[in-house]
């Protein structure tokens, strides 16, 4: 009799463990949906520049999208929205951060070099969706900017030069522009600066040099799409909750069966072992 109670006992300790189980399995799994789909995100698309110069990007833009999930990235990032909490909630995980910034790469211009790349901040206020995406779009921007400038003013440097009236390209007989003589006949000109400057193509004219500073100023790192800010979906929210009900009811069901069968299946040993005796 008392080993009867105490197997009654012991399976009722173990079906309400199956049951708290289940109920927390349930929980997890709908408050890891609720939160994941519950976010407010801000999205935008970054084209990440070329230097004419060199035929290179502003900035590799794999190097680009590692530096986006740094702890340093997000401190000037948070400093230019003034909300401290950025400096924690965009790095990456790998950097002890929440991971709210996630970037992305859209295509290839050439093998293993994309240069669009899209961003997205999720946050629990749309207001501070918008203002992290925008401090971050004009972060890289502003960064893009400052590595260009370089290059830039040496463009016009060059475009200054050749558009001195000594430089310019005499006309021809039938009233076309020609090119500049001393360009390709001088060859301490040609060994000197060009040798120095060491530029893929040579500017012969005021007109070269103003369509390539035009070119240059065509390939500055732009957004292809501001930021846009997409509330989350009612229904989804809704489903992450009830899909978390779901879960622990089927995990709690199968558990019991399981259980029931490991029962019957020791029932079934007790009494052959007992006719054996």
């Amino acid at each position: 009799m008392a080993e009867k109670v105490g197997r009654r006992m012991k399976a009722s300790s173990s079906v309400a463990a199956i049951i708290v189980a289940g109920v927390l399995i349930g929980a997890a799994v709908g408050w890891i949906g609720y939160s994941k789909f519950s976010k407010t995100k801000a999205v935008f698309i970054l084209n990440v520049g070329e230097v004419t110069l060199t035929n290179s990007f502003v900035e590799d833009p794999e190097a680009l999208i590692e530096r986006m999930k740094s702890p340093t990235f997000a401190a000037a990032v948070s400093e230019r929205a003034k909300l401290p909490e950025l400096a924690t909630l965009l790095p990456s995980s790998q950097y002890g951060g929440r991971g709210q910034l996630t970037v992305r790469a859209l295509r290839p211009v050439s093998p293993g070099s994309p240069s669009l790349i899209e961003v997205t901040i999720s946050s629990s206020s749309g207001q501070d969706a918008e203002a992290a995406a925008t401090a971050v779009s004009k972060q890289i921007l502003e960064d893009h900017a400052k590595r260009l400038a370089p290059f830039v003013q040496e463009m016009k440097r060059r475009a200054s030069e050749l558009r001195d009236p000594a430089n310019s390209a005499p006309e021809t007989e039938d009233g076309s522009l020609g090119r500049s003589p001393t360009r390709p006949t001088d060859p301490g000109r040609q060994g000197g600066r060009d040798s120095i400057d060491r530029r893929p193509a040579k500017l012969s004219s005021g007109y070269d040099a103003a369509v390539a500073l035009l070119a240059q100023q065509d390939k500055q790192t732009t957004l292809l799409f501001a930021p846009v800010v997409t509330k989350p979906s009612l229904a989804w929210m809704m489903a992450a909750p009830l899909g978390g009900v779901f879960v622990g009811i089927v995990f709690v069901f199968f558990a019991l069966c399981i259980r029931r069968e490991a029962g019957r299946r020791a029932n079934l040993e007790d009494d052959a072992s007992s006719r054996s005796t």
